[in-house]
């Protein structure tokens, strides 16, 4: 179980880089940058936490810098908007309701942190990509590339559908043109 929170608290922070990254303004491309080396740090220190045996520590470790990210990234008025980064602020919204210390013990950014989160609509969506990752979505469509998950291989052709409303799940079929393994590629809709 913490593991799984850890993952998904280090997810989020090369995600971070990602997104940025795929920016053309060179602000958010040294903004990225900077975010990456402090990844670098936070993780090194985490995985050397680990190996000592002190889960707790590396937890900590993971939770400021994913902390700090997710405040970066939900001030952005570009990025708060961003699919992906709703989607992580989602989750981390509810790895806070769970996890989070005392608010007597707050430290300032987890205060602002939790001033975003709390601007988050509500009924934010959840989209599970398999086989897929999202490139981009606005208020009615969806927008995606096949990935395979043996290789990796990622398909330029981008692929865009309409959102139904509630729940769903998209689906097809994926031979991967660089190992020949085929696959289902499938995307839920929450």
């Amino acid at each position: 179980m913490k593991y799984s929170m850890m993952i998904c608290l280090v997810s989020m922070a090369v995600l971070t880089f990602i997104v940025l990254a795929d920016s053309e303004d060179s602000a958010d491309v040294h903004g990225a940058i900077g975010i990456q080396r402090g990844t670098l740090v936070a993780e090194v220190s985490a995985l050397q936490s680990l190996r000592k045996g002190n889960t707790s520590e590396a937890i900590e470790t993971l939770e400021r810098h994913s902390y700090v990210t997710a405040v970066i990234l939900l001030e952005n008025p570009v990025w708060k908007t961003d699919l992906a980064v709703q989607m992580f602020a989602v989750e981390l919204k509810h790895y806070r309701k769970q996890h989070a210390q005392p608010e007597s013990k707050w430290t300032v950014t987890e205060k602002r942190l939790e001033e975003l989160l709390k601007e988050l609509k509500e009924g934010n969506r959840t989209i599970i990509p398999t086989g897929a990752v999202i490139v981009k979505q606005d208020s009615k469509c969806l927008y995606y590339k096949k990935q395979c998950r043996s290789c990796s291989f990622l398909s330029e052709q981008q692929i865009g559908t309409t959102l139904p409303k509630g729940m769903a799940t998209i689906s097809s079929d994926f031979t991967c043109p660089k190992c020949g393994k085929k696959q289902d590629v499938r995307i839920d809709i929450k």
